[in-house]
Order: structure tokens, then C-alpha cells, then sequence
């Protein structure tokens, strides 16, 4: 009786715009599946660290496990500071106080020690599983895709971002990352990886360590005629990579942020060798 008063509610308030037909009734489902399009979202990670950091390869370990637990659904991005002391860390982001002095007025005093990460450059993340698993289970109302390819040294990207509601003043900012880099790590005690060798972690694998902002450092504006539902937005870039930039392990982290910088969604791709995936917006499941 209850799924014969639905049906009729169904094909009534269909009645007041067109007949209840099978056609129409077949709109109606394609029509409501589209208002409801969703895209799956991935958490964004900054971990402010440093290779003299003793206490920074545990956020490292926490993230990675993670990482893998949530079917890669968090993108971390390991922004590394030889924090005043040149030579302290080979992977320094040149542009690393720029962005502190931005984000880190986010975060209360008593927490701006390293390591030091946030989360959609919002609040510090208190390196618990919880706080980004229920975040990544809300599913979000934008989604970007990717095209690239790389001709000798020049990295050519479109980046693409489709909108399931109507947005207003957003940013998509653009960071090249490369992952598998190698320099000893400082260490106090066994923090996921080991007590290493006389405080120190040899040959340390250094992932999603920030390389460059081919965009804007905090972002390109979103042409406000495309930031409607339905819509996919595209940017083109290039960049000509370094030569000490190891071509097959660099990785592309996109995302996308409001007027007051907090990431919206945010993506991971494969600089190349991925590109179906890439290209695809990613729906929620």
C-alpha cells in the first residue's frame, strides 16, 4: 500500500508539468540522479616538515598509512623548510614562508612547532584517523580531472573542474610534487620507520615533497561565468621541468579553494602514465 502511495505522489506532482509516462518517469530518474551528482572527495594534507626534523617522520608514517587505508582518498603535500638553517633540508620549498605566513595564522601559537600539518588548509591536523575519514565520507559538489603529457622537459597540463552546484569566488591552484626522493632523515626514536643509526634515517624516502606552483601559489580565479552547476571549467598550463626533477616520479596536486583559501576538493593525479584515470571526475561511491 505504502509503495502504491509513492508511485501516485510520483505521478502526480509529475502530472502538474506532463503525462506520467514511461518516458517521463525515465526523465524524472535521469533528471533527479543528475541534481544529486556527486564527486568523491579527497582530503587535503599539508605536512610542514623537515629533513632535521626528529619528530616529523611520524606525521610521514601516520600519512602513508592512511593513505593507503582510505583507497587514496587524502592528498598529502610534504612542504619541506630548512627552517633558517641553509643545507638543513635538500628538498626546501623556496616559497615555504610565503605560505606560513598565510596558513600557519590558522593554527593557535602553541602549535606552530614542527611537524605541523593541516588539513584543506583549514585547522591542524591532530594526526587522528577520524577527523579525515569523516570528511572523506562526505562526498563533495565539485570535481577535477586532468589531462597531461610531458615532451621532453616541457609539462603540459589541462586541468578540468566540474561544478554540481552553483559556487562563487573559487581558486584552483596547481603544485607539481615528486615522490621517491632520498636524504637522511633526523629521528627520535622509532617513529614508524625505525630508531635509524645514531638518530638518523639513512636514505630516507621522502614522498609528495612540493617541487613548484605551476599555478599562482595561492591559486588562479575561476572565471565566475563557469562556476555554475553542470558546468566544467579548464585551464591549460606549462612548465619546463628542472633537470634534477626525476621525470617519471612527479605527481600533479590540484585542487580548489574559496575566497577564504579553505580547500573545497582536492586531487592527486600521475604526471603521466595514468591518463585514462586522470581523465575521469571521480563520482561518489
Amino acid at each position: 500500500m505504502k509503495n502504491a502511495i509513492k508511485i501516485f505522489q510520483i505521478c502526480f506532482l509529475s502530472f502538474l508539468f506532463t503525462t506520467c509516462s514511461g518516458d517521463e518517469e525515465d526523465k524524472i530518474e535521469l533528471e533527479t540522479v543528475e541534481a544529486l551528482s556527486t564527486y568523491r572527495t579527497n582530503v587535503l594534507v599539508e605536512d610542514y616538515t623537515g629533513a632535521w626534523c626528529g619528530y616529523c617522520p611520524r606525521v610521514a608514517f601516520k600519512l602513508d598509512k592512511l593513505w593507503k587505508s582510505t583507497d587514496e582518498k587524502i592528498t598529502p603535500l610534504a612542504i619541506h623548510d630548512n627552517n633558517g638553517m641553509p643545507g638543513a633540508d635538500p628538498f626546501h620549498f623556496t616559497k615555504v614562508s610565503e605560505l606560513k605566513a598565510k596558513f600557519w595564522l590558522r593554527v593557535l601559537e602553541d602549535y606552530r612547532g614542527y611537524p605541523l600539518a593541516m588539513y584543506n588548509r583549514k585547522e591542524k591536523w591532530f594526526e587522528d584517523d577520524k577527523t579525515l575519514t569523516d570528511l572523506i565520507a562526505i562526498p563533495s559538489n565539485l570535481g577535477l580531472a586532468l589531462e597531461s603529457s610531458i615532451d621532453g622537459r616541457k609539462l603540459s597540463l589541462k586541468v578540468k573542474v566540474k561544478f554540481g552546484i552553483d559556487f562563487s569566488d573559487l581558486k584552483l591552484v596547481v603544485y607539481l610534487t615528486e615522490y621517491g626522493l632520498k636524504a637522511p632523515q633526523r629521528t627520535y626514536g622509532d617513529l614508524g620507520y625505525g630508531e635509524g643509526t645514531d638518530g638518523y634515517l639513512t636514505d630516507f624516502v621522502h614522498d609528495n615533497v612540493l617541487r613548484a606552483s605551476i599555478s599562482s601559489l595561492f591559486g588562479d580565479a575561476i572565471d565566475a561565468s563557469s562556476l555554475k552547476k553542470g558546468n566544467i571549467f579548464e585551464k591549460s598550463y606549462s612548465y619546463d621541468i628542472p633537470a634534477a626533477y626525476d621525470l617519471e616520479n612527479l605527481e600533479i596536486k590540484a585542487f580548489v579553494v574559496d575566497k577564504e583559501d579553505i580547500s573545497i576538493n582536492s586531487r592527486n593525479f600521475l604526471a603521466t602514465g595514468n591518463e585514462d584515470e586522470n581523465g575521469k571526475f571521480e563520482a561518489f561511491e
